[in-house]
């Protein structure tokens, strides 16, 4: 068994899991949550990636606009305000450090999105804002495929609802962790995916308690 850790992390200060760990089965090609109740990888002959995102929770309407200070083409929502700006202070030199850092390894590709190649596998990081908030969620895309697979916790109180708006040939399985439902899923657009995920996701929510409860298998 060959397994690799992979972390995409913007920042140090205050980082949050932002989903549980993503395995990448680099021989099938699959997309496969480390969320489990029992060992998920078995066979000697695996090998994969296992995705870590960590994202900074703090201050972090600052650290967007430091953003597209290094990213002109990163796009902001008009309604969103920087009204406090302390450019110099420690904590904003550290996270412009750790973005660097980061894009050494995940290539800044446009407009909010972030991207390393793993063989035939390529991963797109894809920055989501919703009111002052703001994520990275991962999109595998494998040679040869149009679509996109990705994953996204629900609230299970929005889970009927979300259900009835994904059509069966989007939805490929569901785990259900009690806080929230995670839906892996199969698109065909980073735009699906981008609106769907502002609507839905569980991060997004008015009364999330997060990070929600998970268990993980780690390596």
């Amino acid at each position: 068994m060959t397994v690799e850790k992979i972390e995409f992390r913007f920042g140090e200060a205050d980082p949050s899991l932002e989903i549980p760990p993503l395995f990448i089965d680099l021989k099938k090609t699959k997309l496969k949550s480390m969320v489990v109740r029992k060992p998920l990888i078995k066979s000697e002959s695996e090998e994969g990636i296992v995705l870590y995102v960590l994202v900074t929770q703090s201050r972090q309407i600052e650290k967007l606009f430091l953003l597209k200070e290094m990213h002109p083409d990163l796009y902001i929502p008009p309604e969103i305000k920087l009204t406090e700006s302390k450019k110099g202070d420690e904590e904003l030199a550290q996270f412009r450090e750790s973005v660097i850092e980061t894009e050494k390894e995940w290539h800044y590709a446009n407009r909010g999105i972030w991207r390393r190649v793993f063989g035939s596998i390529l991963v797109d990081m894809v920055m989501i804002i919703k009111k002052e908030r703001w994520t990275l969620r991962p999109m595998m895309h494998k040679e040869g495929e149009s679509g996109y697979y990705v994953e996204i916790p629900v609230s299970v109180e929005l889970s009927p609802e979300f259900a009835n708006v994904i059509s069966r040939d989007e939805c490929i399985e569901i785990h259900d962790h009690s806080v929230t439902h995670h839906y892996h899923l199969f698109l065909e657009s980073k735009e699906r995916f981008i609106s769907l995920a502002k609507r839905y996701d569980y991060y997004f929510s008015e009364n999330a308690i997060w990070p929600a409860a998970f268990d993980v298998v780690f390596f």
